[in-house]
């Protein structure tokens, strides 16, 4: 799949209703905690999408992996994705994979996960008008929730949730360079349209 292309399941068993695009502030990363792509099969941002459409305390706009994404919600809808308050004026991405995973495995192993999910925050952020900018716990403490950041971030500069998921050390500095990179070239050249596919 290429970057600008996306399934799309509309339908999740989780939701706080809808809200006007305008509310949308923050971009939030998460980390599946669940398993890579097996070697020619490409199933693991699918099968976290089958799970999540029907989980009833938890849910997000869009899935990645390496090689594909998957869409269950609008971002009008709201996400049960970092609890209340961040899920008022949040949008997520799961990238699939595990938090402990050693950051130059993710760099070296899993480098495709990692610039897909950064596509697509960069599109999320362009879209939205949201600064393209990293929101730590710090910033969000002090209640600045215009930009991009990870669900570890919001447990502990928020509140509402206690999961911990985030990349660290050069698998976050990969991912931050390739927000950047993405952000740059869609407010330079215009917003890519998204192509869906079966």
């Amino acid at each position: 799949m290429k970057l600008n292309e996306c399934r799309e399941w509309l339908g999740v068993t989780c939701s706080g209703g809808f809200r006007p695009e305008s509310q949308i502030t923050l971009v939030v990363d998460h980390i599946t905690e669940g398993g890579y792509d097996e070697v020619g099969k490409d199933d693991s941002a699918e099968n976290v999408a089958r799970y999540l459409k029907g989980r009833p305390d938890g849910s997000v706009q869009l899935i990645v992996d390496g090689d594909s994404a998957v869409r269950i919600m609008s971002d009008r809808q709201v996400a049960c994705g970092v609890g209340s308050p961040g899920n008022a004026f949040t949008v997520h991405i799961e990238h699939c994979g595990f938090t402990g995973t050693k950051p130059s495995v993710w760099v070296k192993a899993h480098r495709a996960t990692i610039q897909r999910g950064a596509w697509w925050t960069a599109w999320l952020l362009v879209k939205h008008d949201i600064a393209v900018k990293f929101d730590d716990v710090s910033d969000l403490k002090q209640g600045h929730r215009h930009g991009w950041t990870w669900h570890y971030d919001v447990a502990l500069g928020i509140g509402g949730t206690t999961h911990t998921d985030t990349l660290k050390g050069s698998a976050f500095k990969l991912h931050s360079r390739y927000v950047e990179k993405y952000a740059a070239q869609f407010k330079r050249d215009g917003l890519p349209h998204i192509e869906f596919v079966g």
